[in-house]
């Protein structure tokens, strides 16, 4: 059977970017280079734009200064041709260097960068059916997708333009290649010329390539399928347009990776895929493929700036880069809850307001000035802890920078005994202690425990407050005391409580303040005026908590229970060091906050991670939220005398230590093992 042979004649004129005057003889599209390759069929006019599959050299012998130096004339209304010659639409669709459809100072910038090394960019081609035109040449627009239909008569004639190269100073060459259908014995009749032909002698789908180089790395290849057939042939281009750059919207930074967050382009060609790379100033750039925002940039290296954009990619190649922003990735630091001696030095400055009356279990702040100064000097608990002496009964000043520590200290409730109208002075931070005195130390007050486990038992005095003289008066000392008994449980259960103190010698005696001693005198003459400011730190029971305003009622005493001793569980001596095996002692060598604990905590999670890793598994969190967890817990200390066994200063939670033992079954299984005392860490 014999076959149709049917004359194809495809015109492909490459103008080579399209660049008039400079040294190019001329801006006519008719006098340029051309490359021809015969097909039947008749051109509608359109464009199309392609990339090429290598990236260009940075000093391209086809984009060089002088196309940014025409831009930038074009930008400002300078003449670009020589002898003032008009710009052509081969011209104003080469200055859009980065396909937005517009010519701007960011197109000569980008010409600019390529040209010093700032920025790599494939070649980027736009290919039109005919020749293009457009009516503003600062606004060429984006160009139209290739077609064509079926003609005798006709010829497709493709037109090459390449971006940035305004003005032309490129030679060509091509290369050709083609696709026949099974049976075909057709051939190109040079695979270099600008117009090479041939005949397609059976029917079926031919596809011609043409791969156009401007001897500086730049190339294009475009593609045409023809479909022969017994009554005519029919054309398919299968270039597509690269699309536009996308617009980078943020990069956020973690441990070693961005997190680059873009918008693709609104217009253009679709986008297939994006391409986000971190740029360091010294290194090797970091490029992490997807399909869609945000891409996460891993690998990076932590303390490093990176400036990271995002490329869009399709079958036709590249978009130009988005606009970069600049990161710089850092190790994720876990923050913990602040503890009790961190919270109390956060900034507050209270409002000093006297009180003229006194309510039971108010709080108020104790001074010998009328008003609120510099100079005003309050009743304050001292910074020393003595387990037999209590704390002494000092004077403070406010200082002008003042945080919630500046307060509490100087903070007093005043409870009243029973309907006496007297009332106990409690410290508020450290409310296991009341108000005493000392006989044997020149009837100095003191704050001593009433309420826990001392190893001195002492008492707390009572007084009364002439709110007209201001003078504060003892009127009664009771003594504290309690019994003991065993639980049966390891525990001992102490049952307190307080009598009069019959023998007390200074009842109806006032308080002087001298020299920053509080003391008892025996005549008003040598008393102080004392002035009561309510609380400046709203501590009083919220509304919401006794809505009905229920009264307040005086439960008898309660017994606590004390079951262990700091000794008895932290030291060489204690039970947590003794009982844990030496895999894990190291880590709990020292109660607290240790450097050397740490270290050997830090060494097992490490080691833990590793095996567990090993034999498939994971560990839940990241070893830092562990660290986090650990250094903070162990970091906290008892600042508050309000445990009934406890001593301020003592750790709250003496060790955390990490172990990884395996089971029957051999497998592991990680703990974090926390020992802390019965009582929460705050708000003590």
């Amino acid at each position: 059977m014999r076959h149709p042979v049917i004359s194809l004649a495809l015109l492909a004129m490459l103008t080579a970017c399209g660049g008039g005057g400079g040294n190019q003889a001329s801006a006519d599209p008719a006098s340029s280079p051309a490359a021809v390759l015969q097909v039947q069929v008749q051109a509608m006019p359109s464009a199309i734009e392609t990339a090429t599959s290598t990236a260009s050299a940075v000093a391209a012998k086809a984009v060089d200064l002088t196309d940014a130096i025409a831009i930038l004339k074009m930008i400002v209304g300078l003449d670009v041709n020589t002898g003032g010659a008009a710009l052509t639409a081969y011209q104003a669709y080469a200055a859009d260097v980065d396909g937005n459809g517009k010519v701007e100072l960011s197109d000569a910038i980008s010409v600019l960068k390529r040209i010093v090394g700032l920025e790599t960019a494939s070649a980027n081609w736009m290919f039109f059916n005919g020749t293009p035109t457009v009516a503003d040449k600062l606004n060429p627009g984006l160009p139209p997708t290739l077609s064509a239909a079926v003609s005798s008569t006709s010829n497709v004639s493709m037109t090459a333009v390449l971006r940035g190269d305004v003005v032309s100073s490129s030679a060509y060459t091509y290369s050709w290649a083609l696709t026949v259908p099974s049976g075909s014995t057709a051939s190109l009749a040079s695979a270099t010329a600008a117009n090479p032909s041939f005949k397609a002698d059976v029917a079926g789908s031919y596809v011609a390539t043409m791969t156009i180089t401007d001897g500086s790395s730049n190339v294009a290849t475009s593609s045409v399928t023809l479909t022969a057939s017994a009554s005519g042939t029919t054309t398919t281009e299968t270039n597509a347009a690269i699309p536009l750059a996308p617009s980078i919207v943020s990069a956020s930074t973690g441990d070693t990776v961005s997190s680059v967050n873009f918008t693709a382009a609104s217009t253009g060609a679709t986008a297939t895929s994006f391409k986000a790379t971190c740029t360091p100033t010294n290194g090797t750039a970091v490029s992490i493929d997807g399909t869609a925002s945000p891409i996460s940039v891993t690998g990076l290296v932590n303390g490093t700036s990176y400036s990271c954009a995002v490329k869009a990619v399709n079958s036709a190649g590249s978009s130009p880069a988005s606009t970069a922003m600049s990161v710089t990735p850092a190790a994720i630091a876990y923050a913990t809850p602040g503890n009790f001696s961190t919270a109390i030095t956060r900034s507050f400055s209270g409002s000093m307001v006297l009180a003229s009356t006194v309510t039971n279990r108010s709080r108020y702040m104790i001074s010998d000035a009328a008003s609120a100064s510099s100079d005003a000097k309050y009743l304050s608990m001292g910074s020393s802890y003595s387990a037999s002496a209590g704390y002494a009964a000092e004077s403070a000043t406010l200082p002008t920078s003042t945080t919630y520590a500046s307060y509490l200290p100087k903070l007093f409730q005043l409870v009243a005994q029973g309907t006496t109208g007297y009332h106990r002075i409690d410290s508020h931070l450290h409310p296991n202690n009341s108000l005493d005195f000392d006989a044997n130390d020149g009837n100095k007050l003191k704050f001593r425990n009433n309420f826990g486990k001392a190893s001195t038992l002492y008492g707390y005095l009572t007084f009364y407050y002439n709110p007209t003289t201001k003078l504060l008066q003892a009127k009664k000392r009771y003594t504290y005391s309690y019994t003991s008994a065993s639980s049966g449980t390891g525990a001992t259960i102490y049952t307190p409580s307080w009598t009069e103190d019959t023998s007390f010698t200074a009842a109806d005696q006032y308080v002087n303040h001298t020299n920053g001693v509080y003391s008892l005198v025996s005549t008003t003459a040598a008393a102080t005026p004392l002035y009561l400011y309510n609380s400046p730190i709203d501590l009083g029971i919220p509304t919401f908590m006794n809505p009905k305003g229920v009264a307040f009622v005086d439960n008898g005493p309660a017994p606590f229970m004390s079951k262990v001793t700091t000794s008895q569980i932290e030291g060489a001596n204690g039970d947590i060091y003794r009982s844990v095996n030496s895999t894990y002692r190291a880590q709990v060598a020292t109660p607290g906050a240790d450097a050397s604990t740490k270290s050997a905590a830090d060494n097992m999670l490490a080691t833990i991670k590793t095996a567990v890793e090993a034999n498939g598994g994971k560990l839940r969190y990241a070893p830092a939220v562990y660290t986090a967890y650990r250094d903070a817990a162990l970091a906290t200390k008892l600042v508050s005398d309000s445990i009934a066994d406890g001593t301020p200063g003592q750790n709250l939670v003496p060790y955390v230590y990490f172990t990884n033992e395996k089971d029957s079954s051999n497998v592991y299984h990680p703990f974090m093992v926390v020992v802390s005392y019965g009582n929460q860490a705050s708000p003590n």
